[in-house]
């Protein structure tokens, strides 16, 4: 709660220290947890009206607001943050209520997945079209599909019957191709990229897109959390969207496990607020050449309190061996 209150400012800022930008990756994840602990929803509103006044000219909303000497954007844009503003957009409407809102920018978060659509090849796989912040390609894939799945179940509770229908559609196919295109049926796992990359992202997007449930998902995420080779996540941005996949599969030891790794590692080194960047085996990680430059108190790392208080999640977590850190 410290480190969300800290960085609750004129917007959802991901840090007060080195980068007091409007991230709308971290809006998503602070949104989540303020829906919870305070009375921050007006200005949850006001940070997505600020992404959506901020378009770029093919309307793609830009991945970070600039608030001086006026709302302005200037960064490369981050496709898997464009289409993630659905999501954004549709968790709001779920906690608030707010349907107007729902229905004025609902046609913004969906042509955020048209945008996205464009880069398919002629087999379905989303590609890099270069000129883009891209992490892992197979990753950015299934952040598509879930985007498609997040924007189609708002515009069902909006009564728009049609777009949730070809959202749905959209998502479906993109899931098919990634099991014909990207999915190791020797090593059982997803692959990105032309060398055939193995990550923990991948497989993490591909079970909160839906490519696996249950069983079948535990079993991915166990496979590549037990590979040497796959990469691992190196800051809690993609570490909280490791445990809501473990939790959603069933994993709730493995989930708990991982937050007493990431932020219990932290508060046992001192932090009073979580990090941008930590990386149990290498206190020195850092994205900048120096971990000096690091946030120390950073937006996307607020989650561990939204787990603990989910009423699907909480329970299990303090069912899994006693009361959470």
């Amino acid at each position: 709660q410290i480190t969300l209150r800290n960085c609750l400012q004129d917007v959802f800022e991901d840090g007060p220290k080195r980068d007091q930008r409007l991230w709308l990756g971290d809006l998503r994840l602070q949104a989540l947890l303020a829906y919870q602990v305070c009375d921050a929803t007006d200005l949850v509103r006001r940070c997505l009206y600020l992404h959506a006044a901020c378009i770029d000219a093919e309307g793609m909303v830009p991945p970070c607001v600039f608030m001086h000497p006026e709302p302005n954007f200037s960064a490369t844009p981050i496709p898997d943050y464009a289409a993630l503003f659905g999501a954004t957009l549709a968790d709001y409407v779920v906690a608030t209520g707010d349907r107007a809102t729902g229905h004025e920018l609902l046609s913004l978060a969906v042509h955020q997945c048209d945008l996205m659509a464009r880069h398919c090849d002629a087999e379905g796989v989303w590609r890099d079209p270069g000129g883009q912040w891209l992490f892992i390609e197979a990753a950015e894939h299934a952040t598509q599909a879930y985007a498609c799945g997040r924007v189609a179940e708002l515009a069902r509770e909006l009564g728009e019957e049609a777009v949730a229908a070809r959202l749905l559609k959209r998502k479906g196919d993109l899931l098919a191709a990634a099991d014909a295109r990207l999915y190791d049926a020797e090593r059982g796992l997803y692959r990105s990229g032309p060398g055939g990359q193995l990550s923990v992202a991948s497989q993490v997007w591909m079970v909160l897109a839906g490519a696996r449930v249950g069983a079948a998902a535990a079993a991915l995420l166990r496979r590549v959390l037990d590979d040497p080779a796959a990469l691992r996540p190196g800051c809690p941005y993609l570490q909280h969207h490791l445990v809501e996949a473990l939790l959603s599969s069933g994993c709730v030891r493995e989930a708990r496990d991982e937050i007493e790794r990431v932020w219990g590692g932290m508060l046992d080194r001192g932090a009073d607020t979580f990090w941008e960047v930590f990386d149990p085996a290498d206190a020195h990680r850092s994205p900048y050449r120096s971990h000096l430059f690091n946030s120390y108190c950073h937006a996307w790392s607020c989650t561990p309190a939204w787990f603990i208080r989910h009423p699907q999640y909480g329970p299990l977590l303090a069912a899994a061996d006693g009361e959470t850190r």
